[in-house]
């Protein structure tokens, strides 16, 4: 019994000791598992609030300068929590106070790069000018004829064009008071020098070779031109053709000629009196005929403003010139021009000024291109000895407007349509390189001032409300007349 009462007391502290155990086990596995819960709890309000600051911050953010964001961005980082609520608090602070001054302000790096922009604006545009253009120098014209002086003012020509060197001076010039005496400059005097140059030689179909000044507005295109006509005196001519945009032009030719010290070289027509008809050379045996483009596709006897000479149908299987000469009878003002500088030998010089005017002549002479286009284009076919210059700051800027320009050259093409063509298909950078070609061999010059130290200033102007009125109605009026002129065909006003 007493065995049995033992083992039984033994069996119940085993099971009760099994129990305790399994309780214990379970009460640390309950507090384990709260344990995990509290510390996901903990790390989810910690989120949240971590959140939540951030939310308060951009809130804040919102309303301060881009500094104190900064300033919060880093000292949180760097420093910690303690550090960000302070700094939060202190920005809280500020606000109430309000915004600092704004001389203490310490600018953002936006801020900083705009006034960095804006401080070396100047130095910028002054950059970019300098990439764009380069100082002119003609060196050429200096080491040949050290009595040039400079020009006035600061000239400039394009990057592209300034790396190319033109060919050496051979040409003698009979100029040297004139040179001397600072009436041109050595910038002036070198377009004369290479235009006689050019001059001198032939092209493929042996007409003479022409010259292209393409220069712009402030390095003295009429002095240059006043100039190359002395000079062409100089060396036995006689008879000059001028022929610009308006008459009224013919008084600043007549002062660049006084300039230059040719009183004896007589411009016609005088004043405002109209070309005479019939022969001329009975009138003005030498001398330089000034006339413009619209006068060229006039009757004989008419003045600017007549009707325009007749268009003849093109006609089948003739020459350019042929089909050119249908439009242009013989009564015609283009005609008896091309007989006055024709005369003799046909040595004379042609001065085609704002040349850009001739633009409009297509690839096939077709009824497209207007008469003034064809008339300097038969002018120059008829006259095969003048010296032709063609002048215009704007003359190459697209290739087509190449086209009655026959004396540059074709450049081993078979006719300069043909060589439009390709420098068309090619795009502009083909022309940049024909300009560059034209320079390298001493066709071509283009410089202009220098605009380094120009200032603009842009104003604002309030009209009043009649003014609106009347330049709405102006505006209304021009596009009704140019929607009108747009639907005429194309042939009418083609003399104009």
């Amino acid at each position: 019994m007493d065995e049995a009462a033992e083992a039984a007391a033994a069996s119940a502290t085993a099971r009760a000791a099994a129990h305790a155990a399994a309780r214990a086990a379970s009460h640390a596995a309950a507090q384990a598992a709260t344990h995990a819960v509290t510390q996901a709890a903990l790390q989810a309000a910690a989120v949240k609030a971590s959140l939540l600051r951030q939310q308060q911050l951009a809130s804040l953010l919102k309303q301060r300068r881009r500094s104190a964001y900064d300033t919060t961005m880093e000292a949180m980082l760097a420093e910690g929590e303690d550090k960000y609520s302070a700094t939060v608090a202190a920005l809280a602070a500020a606000d109430a106070v309000g915004p600092a001054p704004p001389a203490a302000r310490r600018k953002s790096v936006p801020e900083q790069q705009e006034d960095a922009a804006t401080r070396g604006g100047e130095e910028d545009e002054s950059a970019e000018h300098a990439e764009i253009y380069t100082n002119y120098l003609p060196l050429k014209v200096q080491d040949k004829f050290p009595s040039a002086r400079p020009h006035p003012d600061p000239i400039v020509e394009t990057s592209s064009l300034s790396g190319v060197v033109p060919p050496n001076i051979t040409y003698q010039h009979h100029l040297e008071e004139d040179v001397v005496s600072g009436r041109i400059s050595n910038a002036q005097l070198e377009t004369v020098v290479y235009a006689m140059m050019r001059f001198q030689q032939r092209l493929e179909d042996e007409s003479r070779a022409g010259f292209f000044l393409g220069d712009g507005a402030g390095v003295g295109k009429g002095r240059q031109i006043a100039a190359l006509i002395k000079e062409f005196r100089a060396t036995g001519g006689k008879r000059v053709l001028w022929v610009s945009t308006s008459a009224d032009l013919r008084f600043d030719a007549r002062r660049d000629l006084t300039d230059m010290r040719c009183p004896d070289v007589e411009v016609f027509p005088r004043a405002k009196n109209s070309l005479p008809k019939g022969d001329l050379s009975k009138l003005f045996p030498s001398g330089v005929l000034f006339v413009t483009y619209s006068l060229l596709v006039r009757k004989n006897g008419g003045e600017d403003g007549d009707e325009p000479a007749p268009v003849a149908a093109p006609v089948a299987r003739r020459t350019k010139a042929q089909t050119l000469s249908d439009r242009f009878p013989a009564e015609s003002r283009l005609t008896q021009i091309v007989n006055w500088l024709g005369e003799g030998d046909g040595e004379c010089l042609i001065i085609l000024d704002e040349c850009h005017k001739a633009k409009n002549l297509v690839h096939e002479i077709a009824s497209e291109s207007t008469q003034t286009g064809m008339a300097v284009a038969l002018l120059q076919m008829k006259l095969p000895n003048a010296r032709v210059l063609y002048s215009s700051a704007t003359g190459a800027s697209e290739p087509r407007n190449l086209l009655y320009m026959l004396r540059l050259g074709t450049f081993r093409y078979e006719s300069i349509t043909d060589m439009v063509k390709d420098l068309t298909r090619s795009g502009l950078g083909a022309l940049e390189l024909f300009c560059i070609g034209l320079k390298a061999n001493g066709t071509y010059l283009s410089r202009t001032l220098s605009y380094e130290k120009a200032e603009f200033i842009m104003e604002q102007v309030q009209i009043d409300h009649r003014m609106q009125v009347m330049y709405d109605r102006s505006t209304q009026f021009w596009t009704l007349l140019f929607n009108i002129l747009k639907k005429l065909p194309k042939d009418v006003g083609q003399g104009a």
